[in-house]
Formats: structure tokens, C-alpha cells, sequence
């Protein structure tokens, strides 16, 4: 909350979003290799533990500050979704700043997800 208010103090009259995150896997993450029917649901509720203290550090902020949440706009569209709008683990287009195996793409959206992320953001700054 304190950077939230360092925020505010610097820019008085801008209104600050703090983006959540979507749940990250639909069908208990049955297409995913390596992922078991007890870390998908865990998964899942670690996020949504995330958003709450996200719009609990909101809410003590006050009224210059707002939580956007894209977990509906993602609702059934994560990894093994249809369509699938979040990158499961993915092995190629490596970029140098990669670890290989794993892409820096997994576990993060695709193109068509970050329309998710602009929609949910714009429904934050239309409140």
C-alpha cells in the first residue's frame, strides 16, 4: 500500500490500476504434461488468493486506486480452454533472454488474450 500512496502523492490526479492475473488452467490442466489433478485446482486458487489481497491493498488505498480483475473475460479460455487464449508450456521461439527447455511464452497469454487484459482494464478506469 505504501507504493500505491507514493504513487498518488507523485500523480495526484491519476487514477491507479493494479492488474490481476486469470486462472491459469481449465480442465484441472489435462492438457498439459507434468501437471496433476491436485496442482491445477491449487493453482487456480492461488490466483484468485492473489486478487484478493490485490483489491484488499485497493480498497486500503482509497479512491484513486482500482482493481482490475480478467478472470471472468478468461473464464474457460486459459490453458486446455477453448479457445485457448493463455500459452501453455511452450518449447519453441526462443528468445535469448530464455531458460532452456522453457520459452518465457508459458504461462502467459497469447495475442488473443491480451484483449482480455484491455478489456478488463478498461471496464477498471470506466469505474
Amino acid at each position: 500500500m505504501k507504493t500505491l500512496r507514493a504513487l498518488h502523492d507523485k500523480a495526484p490526479n491519476a487514477k491507479i490500476v493494479l492488474m490481476g492475473y486469470p486462472r491459469l488452467l481449465e480442465k484441472r490442466g489435462s492438457c498439459v504434461l507434468g501437471i496433476g489433478t491436485e496442482e491445477a485446482p491449487w493453482l487456480n486458487e492461488m490466483g484468485d488468493v492473489v486478487a484478493t489481497e490485490m483489491k484488499g491493498a485497493v480498497s486500503d488505498a482509497g479512491s484513486y486506486a482500482v482493481f482490475a480483475d480478467p478472470r471472468p473475460a478468461f473464464a474457460g479460455q486459459a490453458i486446455c480452454g477453448d479457445p485457448e487464449t493463455i500459452h501453455g508450456i511452450v518449447l519453441t521461439g526462443h528468445s535469448r533472454a530464455d531458460t532452456k527447455p522453457n520459452s518465457m511464452k508459458s504461462f502467459h497469454p497469447k495475442v488473443s488474450g491480451t484483449a482480455h487484459y484491455a478489456k478488463a482494464f478498461q471496464d477498471a478506469l470506466a469505474r
